[in-house]
């Protein structure tokens, strides 16, 4: 039968976006994204029910957000 080529379509990451400001959390100089990501997967049996989070935050903003939670976490032995 030889070789059969086929049109394959695939998507592209072009930016990622703070989900608090809206700005670009690309680093110009080194062509990379610098991001903090809250993921949530509540399965069965919770009050979110199978509900999925994705969140993305700059620095600027990652930074206020655990400026906020840090006091309240529980300290880990290390």
């Amino acid at each position: 039968m030889g070789i059969i080529y086929g049109e394959k379509i695939r998507s592209t990451v072009v930016d990622i976006v703070c989900d608090i400001c809206g700005k670009s959390t690309r680093n110009k100089f080194v062509m990379t994204y610098e991001y903090a990501t809250l993921y949530a997967n509540w399965g069965y049996w919770s009050r979110k029910d199978d509900t999925k989070w994705e969140y993305y935050f700059c620095e600027k903003c990652s930074d206020k957000i655990f400026e906020f939670i840090k006091p309240q976490l529980i300290p880990h032995n290390s």
